[in-house]
């Protein structure tokens, strides 16, 4: 995607990434410049694809502003005037890098458990084995962000409990989807990224571990 809009990008282009994880920016700075790149995150929705069809209660919106906190730069007032104008659901954030590692601390939890043990939002939603796994993996995530400058509390944790809660309790997470279609899934930008933070920090991250060998053994299974 990155080199596909090579053609594209001109002087004034600002170029936001809807994908998960917390590496994308950086690689499509890498490319094009930082001065480019807008931090985003897409959250709140729970659309189901199944062959040509979408269902979904919460359409969701993007999250979007600067890598430094506090600032409000021109091309975050143009992308926000520009999505007022266009009528699509978003929300300027001023602490994007915490708002970055929260969903990712989310997709790291909400995504991979419900991949694992095939289950939707509503199994996540409740009491048991899946929630607790859920819960254990994000919690590793807390340490990380602390070691990178980006601390999560469980204030934060229970934020994003609260954006669970809110969905379709028949939603899928993007990742149990693309397991089911039979693609390749984004186990490298979650529990992937857990483990390769984890080495660099001396720390243990076992759920995400187990986490990482069964959706890999899962992949691309009928």
């Amino acid at each position: 995607a990155i080199s596909a809009i090579k053609n594209h990008v001109g002087d004034h282009t600002i170029i936001l990434s809807a994908l998960n994880g917390i590496s994308s920016e950086g690689m499509i700075g890498e490319v094009y410049g930082m001065d480019k790149v807008l931090y985003c995150v897409a959250q709140g929705m729970d659309g189901v694809k199944a062959g040509n069809q979408l269902t979904y209660d919460h359409m969701g919106m993007l999250c979007f502003g600067d890598g430094e906190a506090g600032v409000i730069s021109d091309k975050t007032r143009a992308v926000e005037a520009f999505f007022e104008k266009t009528q699509l659901p978003h929300e300027m954030e001023t602490d994007m890098m915490k708002r970055l590692w929260g969903k990712f601390m989310m997709n790291v939890g909400v995504n991979q458990t419900a991949s694992v043990y095939l289950c939707n939002y509503g199994g996540l939603q409740q009491e048991g084995a899946a929630r607790e796994t859920m819960m254990a993996a994000m919690r590793e995530v807390i340490p990380l962000s602390e070691k990178e400058g980006y601390p999560l509390t469980e204030e934060d944790l229970s934020y994003w409990l609260g954006v669970l809660g809110s969905l379709r309790p028949e939603g899928k997470p993007s990742m149990q989807q693309d397991m089911e279609g039979g693609k390749s899934t984004e186990v490298e930008l979650f529990s992937g990224t857990v483990l390769a933070l984890a080495r660099k920090y001396g720390l243990e991250a076992p759920v995400n571990q187990e986490l990482y060998k069964k959706i890999k053994s899962m992949e691309f299974l009928d």
